[in-house]
């Protein structure tokens, strides 16, 4: 196996995981903000958002076969989150969401495709 089928593979797992997480919290104690969106960007690329933890302090993205566990960030307007060091940003806005990697916007002009709201 290559290194990136083996990422996607890793991606693929962590996002069952998150969804089997957040079913199980659906049966257990209802999380009316746990939420899941495949966003469609202006690349023609998808890109999978899942929100997660108390107040969706997380969000979990997929795009391009690589994988991203980001945490909420101080947003003056939409909801930003960011990795540890600061060097991915994910930022949604009115309906709208860009990827950043390093200063340099990866995936912009993305657009809720399907929501897979609990």
């Amino acid at each position: 196996m290559n290194k990136k089928t083996i990422w996607g593979v890793a991606i693929l797992i962590v996002l069952a995981l998150g969804a089997l997480y957040m079913i199980m919290q659906k049966n257990s104690a209802p999380n009316p903000s746990a939420t899941a969106f495949i966003l469609t960007c202006e690349s023609g690329n998808t890109m999978s958002v899942a929100y997660a933890g108390k107040d969706n302090k997380t969000a979990l993205i997929a795009v391009s076969g690589e994988g991203y566990n980001l945490d909420r960030d101080i947003s003056a307007s939409g909801a930003k989150y960011t990795g540890n060091d600061g060097s991915i940003v994910f930022w949604e806005h009115s309906g709208e969401a860009y990827l950043e990697k390093d200063g340099k916007k990866i995936e912009q002009g993305c657009f809720v495709a399907r929501n897979d709201t609990q």
